[in-house]
């Protein structure tokens, strides 16, 4: 059972691309890939990968502690996807509650972005030694996939999931955490700024009237 939480549902990746080009069978079997010519998400592919990848990882995760009718948490930003109804109800359909990250908060609040995805981007660079560029834009897609997969793989890992969680404050549970923050701190003291504003308009009425 433990080796079972060193596991992750397959990563959402989605290319920019009009048509999908043919990939190694280690990609196709590791991302959940879609794809579309702005490569943002959408309300569809949500939906899709939500209902098809994530609802049964988190049935397989049930079934194996057994505990088929516990409730789930999913934790996202609050694109516009997210509130396609279609995709709320088959969440409420399997027990899982969506919760929202407020607005701009994922620096403190995203635990993804508090480790995992540093740890991710710091592999990446070091797969990639500066220079080494393969002799074809689709080479260089290929290649970049195939890594990617092996470095996501390492960055998701318990101990850097663990870690984002905690940097959050999310779990264990401590709302001191993230208001700690110095990016939720003024850098100057509110005199400092105050003095600013009054020599600002001081000036501008000085000059101006």
């Amino acid at each position: 059972m433990p080796n079972f939480f060193h596991s992750h549902s397959s990563p959402l990746l989605i290319l920019g691309l009009k048509t999908l080009p043919a990939l190694p069978q280690k990609i196709l079997d590791y991302y959940s890939l879609h794809y579309q010519s702005s490569g943002w998400i959408t309300n569809q592919i949500l939906f899709e990968y939500i209902e098809a990848i994530f609802i049964p990882h988190v049935n397989r995760v049930r079934s194996t502690l057994n505990l088929s009718h516990q409730r789930a948490v999913l934790f996202v930003d609050q694109h516009s996807s997210r509130f396609y109804q279609p995709t709320q109800d088959v969440l409420e359909r399997n027990n899982v509650e969506m919760i929202l990250l407020p607005p701009h908060s994922s620096t403190n609040l995203q635990p993804l972005d508090l480790a995992p995805f540093g740890a991710f981007k710091s592999l990446l660079n070091n797969a990639f030694p500066a220079g080494v560029i393969p002799d074809t834009r689709a080479n260089m897609r290929i290649e970049l996939l195939d890594v990617s997969a092996d470095c996501l793989k390492t960055a998701l890992g318990p101990i850097n999931i663990k870690s984002g969680f905690r940097k959050s404050g999310i779990w264990p549970f401590s709302k001191d955490v993230p208001l700690s923050s110095p990016l939720l701190h003024p850098i100057r003291p509110l005199n400092y700024i105050y003095r600013i504003r009054y020599y600002y308009y001081y000036y501008y009425y000085y000059y101006y009237y």
